[in-house]
């Protein structure tokens, strides 16, 4: 799978708001970037997007309930889409206000 814009702005979204915590997995975008267009990741509405935060490294997913949940570490981050969609408009809007 090719990157998606998608991918872009998810990447950038969590490494500009979780890089700076002490276990996250990522050093970069584009390694997430990466992570996401590898397992194929496109989160939808009603999704949610999982980042595991282990001690050998992040593995990034989607769930789309509660049960899809025991597939990652306890310790992982689970963002809503509409969080993601969210920010997403609130981005679009700044730009359009340029």
């Amino acid at each position: 799978m090719r990157p998606t814009y998608q991918h872009k702005f998810v990447a950038n979204h969590l490494q500009g708001t979780y890089g700076n915590m002490e276990n996250w997995p990522f050093n970069s975008e584009s390694e997430i970037e990466e992570e996401l267009c590898k397992k194929g990741v496109a989160i939808s509405p009603g999704e949610c997007l999982v980042v595991g935060l282990t001690d050998d490294g992040g593995c990034v997913g989607k769930v789309g309930g509660l049960q899809g949940l025991a597939d990652f570490p306890r310790t992982s981050l689970v963002i809503p889409y509409h969080e993601i969609e969210r920010l997403f408009h609130e981005q679009h809007a700044e730009w359009v206000e340029l």
